[in-house]
């Protein structure tokens, strides 16, 4: 055999180790591309699967609201109407006891209202038929009522652009907050700001005690502001210290 002939077989066998190395490279980058599909695929039915568990839950949640607030409007609202009557009627039936009774029927008259606005602000359709801005001042107007603490409203909602489902996500969310202020902060002011253009944005603060947030964030409370805000596509921020009052920024 000679030089020649040497030559070409090495030069042969080098091809073929060659072609065989890359071989065994497509092959690996074709298994890992296929994976990496499958994973992609698997994180997205994932996602998917939790988005749809997330919606479920919130539909769940919104038609027991609902349902509650249906409740409350229909069966408390006419008890209190009839509690209203009787009180009216004894004051009619004995003038002694005029006096003692008118500020009665005033209390019941304002537990009246606020089962009224309260159910509105808890039925879904109610809100879907308001949208946000109206039902903010609706609730507004609760809190005022009510008279526990201070209401600074600002808002300049004109041109907002969010689609019902988000708007009621927002809502929820805001009342949410609220609900976190009248019951933890000790607060005596609460300040609203509902801007539209040109970025949604939602701020609820108060003058409140004020909380550690990283100790907070595992209660139920945040949690399911977090889960709706994500849902709905919204970045929520809770800023908030111990002795500084809580700021909630909703965002889109």
């Amino acid at each position: 055999m000679n030089e020649q002939e040497i030559g070409m077989m090495v030069l042969f066998t080098t091809l073929i180790i060659l072609l065989f190395v890359a071989g065994i490279v497509i092959v690996v980058v074709k298994a890992r591309h296929e994976k990496t599909r499958k994973d992609v695929e698997l994180a997205t039915m994932q996602l998917t699967y939790q988005a749809e568990l997330s919606k479920t839950q919130l539909e769940v949640g919104e038609q027991v609201m609902t349902n509650i607030a249906r409740e409350m409007h229909d069966n408390i609202g006419q008890l209190l109407t009839y509690l209203y009557l009787q009180i009216e009627n004894k004051k009619n039936d004995d003038d002694k006891l005029n006096d003692i009774l008118t500020p009665l029927t005033g209390t019941v008259t304002l537990i009246t209202e606020q089962v009224r606005l309260l159910s509105h602000s808890l039925n879904t359709d109610h809100i879907n038929k308001l949208g946000l801005l109206e039902g903010i001042r609706s609730e507004v107007l609760r809190l005022e009522k009510l008279g526990y603490l201070k209401v600074h409203f600002v808002d300049d909602g004109f041109g907002l652009s969010l689609d019902k489902d988000r708007q009621l996500i927002a809502f929820r969310i805001f009342q949410e907050a609220v609900n976190n202020i009248l019951k933890h902060s000790g607060a005596s002011e609460m300040s609203i700001e509902l801007t539209a253009q040109p970025q949604f944005i939602l701020k609820i603060s108060d003058n409140g005690q004020g909380f550690n947030v990283s100790e907070k964030y595992g209660g139920t409370g945040l949690a399911n502001m977090l889960k709706r805000a994500a849902l709905a596509k919204f970045q929520l921020d809770i800023i908030s210290e111990p002795g500084n009052g809580c700021t909630y920024i909703l965002k889109c």
